[in-house]
């Protein structure tokens, strides 16, 4: 399916690589990282304490450490259980996740899939999906906006020329 080094941009990428996982911490890695999109360093710094349940919602908390920035994201009903597992689970080394997460997806049928493409994959969603602009992926993503634009703002378009057959550029 070619090399991963931008977004996967087909719609089954997930559902493929949370079917390629044999265990808990296969299923809570790759649900995090879909939901998230957050830094392998991010990840391994999370344990039970970042899940955060407010009323009937639960919701993912978590700071990046190179901006300093408290983000979250809401848990879906259908991906708590595995989060919780994962977050249960005693943490390992960003090597480790790395190798996982690269794993799963060769079992998927990808090539070089790695915590990143989570990463842009998520940003493309909430520009492309979500109707997020340019200006809100810093709230979403904890990079400043010189990073949003010099990185997503050009995956953006590539990925809108690559979905309507453009070929200006």
């Amino acid at each position: 399916m070619g090399c991963t080094k931008y977004p996967i941009l087909d719609d089954d990428f997930v559902t493929l690589m949370l079917g390629s996982c044999y265990d808990n911490e296969d299923r809570g890695l790759v649900t995090i990282l879909s939901l998230t999109g957050m830094h392998i360093s991010s990840l391994c710094a999370l344990g039970p304490g970042n899940l955060i349940k407010q009323g009937s919602k639960a919701y993912l908390q978590w700071v990046r450490p190179k901006t300093n920035k408290t983000l979250q994201a809401l848990i879906p009903k259908d991906y708590a259980k595995d989060i919780c597992e994962f977050l249960a689970l005693r943490r390992k080394t960003r090597q480790h996740y790395h190798a996982l997460v690269k794993k799963i997806g060769e079992r998927a049928g990808y090539e070089d899939v790695s915590p990143m493409t989570f990463r842009h994959n998520r940003c493309l969603r909430a520009l492309t999906k979500e109707g997020y602009s340019i200006f809100e992926v810093p709230q979403i993503m904890g990079c400043t906006l010189d990073v949003a634009v010099r990185n997503y703002s050009k995956l953006r378009e590539d990925q809108l020329s690559r979905d309507h057959g453009s070929t200006d550029t």
